[in-house]
């Protein structure tokens, strides 16, 4: 079991107002790292959506928890938190778009930004590969790079 935030931390982590620890989030079965869990199909559909503007990102989100396979119920009452959380209580609009922290510009489809990545700090790998740094990250873990990528 593991507990998934229902919008890609990665996607919003620079929304003003925005937290981890109050954003809406979802029980799913296994590792979000294996492919064949609930987890595991959630965050990889997750990852192929673009996640430009908010609304977006939640799109995004509930096309994850579908491919899932999460009952339609459950969807919309994922997708109705997540829009009540970003648009009411952060006071959002779903155009938003200055959602990343990445050297304070938006990433472009497949990386962007300045690239700077700190894998040593903390950072999660997911958040990474959907930035557009896979192979970076597949570097850093085979020893053929250090922990920060320009």
């Amino acid at each position: 079991m593991g507990d998934h935030l229902i919008v890609l931390h990665s996607a919003v982590r620079a929304c003003a107002g925005y937290s981890r620890h109050d954003a809406p989030s979802i029980l799913l079965d296994g590792s979000s790292i294996a492919r064949g869990t609930e987890h595991g199909r959630a965050v990889t559909a997750q990852l192929t959506r673009r996640h430009g503007t908010l609304e977006e990102a939640i799109a995004a989100a509930v096309f994850a928890l579908h491919a899932a396979g999460l009952p339609k119920g459950i969807c919309r009452q994922a997708r109705a938190a997540c829009e009540d959380y970003f648009y009411s209580r952060l006071d959002l609009t779903p155009g938003h778009e200055e959602m990343h922290a990445t050297c304070g510009t938006r990433p472009s489809r497949g990386g962007g930004g300045c690239g700077n990545v700190d894998v040593l700090s903390g950072a999660n790998p997911l958040d990474e590969i959907a930035a557009g740094r896979y192979e970076q990250m597949m570097q850093y873990a085979f020893g053929l790079s250090y922990g920060v990528f320009t």
